[in-house]
């Protein structure tokens, strides 16, 4: 075997592994997760059940025609007022921000229907609040965070916590 034909084996056994890793931590996070989302967002004035009926995760939505995947949305959380939409990355990259507040926080907003509850679709008193939750958040990226109007989760050992301040308010989609 050829040395680029190894380095080839190498990456793609690189990336196996932290992708197996990475669905590892999330299946061991999902039995806390949906007690974590209601602790974090309690200190933020927003209150929320921690059952499968409030805290939604792995959410898919499709084309209604073709049947095709159109996207999938980590965590959703729901209560009386507010729908927090939550993306979960490994690390903070501004393109995957921008990806998520121009594009795919768009779409849920135009097929939540097939997420939520027509209850809940058709009352317009929701005010969504879009979050993301990162493994690793560098500290030079908190200006950045802030400067977007997110709720910021990251990772605190075997659990996590939001990483805005006390005094963080949320931009309000309705």
């Amino acid at each position: 075997m050829n040395i680029s034909k190894l380095e080839k084996n190498v990456t793609k056994l690189e990336k196996k592994m932290w992708w197996t890793m990475w669905l590892m931590q999330w299946n061991i996070a999902e039995d806390a997760i949906r007690r974590l989302i209601k602790e974090n967002l309690l200190a933020y004035w927003i209150e929320i059940e921690d059952d499968e009926d409030h805290i939604l995760l792995k959410e898919e939505i499709k084309d209604s025609k073709t049947g095709n995947k159109l996207g999938e949305y980590d965590i959703i959380a729901i209560n009386h007022e507010y729908i927090v939409v939550v993306e979960v990355k490994n690390k903070i990259i501004p393109s995957y921000i921008k990806n998520f507040l121009e594009k795919r926080l768009p779409k849920f907003m135009k097929y939540k229907d097939q997420i939520l509850s027509p209850e809940i679709c058709n009352n317009e008193n929701y005010k969504i609040i879009e979050a993301m939750l990162w493994l690793v958040i560098k500290p030079e990226m908190k200006k950045f965070i802030e400067s977007k109007w997110l709720f910021a989760f990251t990772q605190n050992w075997d659990s996590f916590k939001i990483y805005n301040k006390k005094d963080f308010v949320p931009k309000l989609y309705w």
